[in-house]
């Protein structure tokens, strides 16, 4: 056969996966991708007559908008009020899908980031993954039999 039918890609080379944030220009162009599939939803919806004010539609093109804000802070990154009512709107729209811990985190990053910005949140989880394993560390492994998980580590109980 004279033509390739298609083409191998290497995992994690495309362009909605990227797990730094060094590269710019890629963030760019996936933030024009995504305003142009959105808008290509919406139209088509539109279209055959489904109302996109109703709930289900509104949460749903929410959760998009939402993605679409975080990849566009790369560029330009928000000011402390920005960051933090998109933090508030992300736990309120991702709720069905949030554990409550999730969302109790994710408020209270909401309010922390009004103090420390958009630069510095993730200063909060590291705090609080620090004061959860002191805690943890102080009073010692829960014991349910010979063997104890405690965040993925096997661990040995003392006999």
């Amino acid at each position: 056969m004279p033509e390739c039918l298609a083409v191998y890609r290497v995992h994690g080379q495309n362009l909605f996966a990227d797990p730094t944030r060094a590269n710019k220009p890629r963030y760019e162009l996936r933030v024009r991708t995504r305003r142009v599939l959105v808008d290509g939803m919406k139209a088509w919806l539109d279209e055959r007559g489904y109302n996109l004010h109703q709930p289900d539609l509104h949460a749903f093109f929410k959760q998009w908008e939402l993605v679409q804000q975080k990849d566009e802070f790369v560029a330009a990154p928000p000011g402390r009020v920005q960051i933090s009512r998109h933090l508030m709107q992300y736990a309120h729209f991702y709720a069905p899908q949030l554990t409550w811990r999730h969302r109790a985190v994710t408020y209270a990053n909401a309010a922390g980031s009004l103090v420390v910005g958009y630069k510095n949140v993730h200063l909060l989880d590291e705090r609080r993954v620090a004061v959860k394993r002191a805690l943890r560390g102080a009073a010692g492994p829960v014991v349910a039999g010979e063997n104890t998980r405690i965040s993925g580590e096997e661990r040995q109980t003392p006999r």
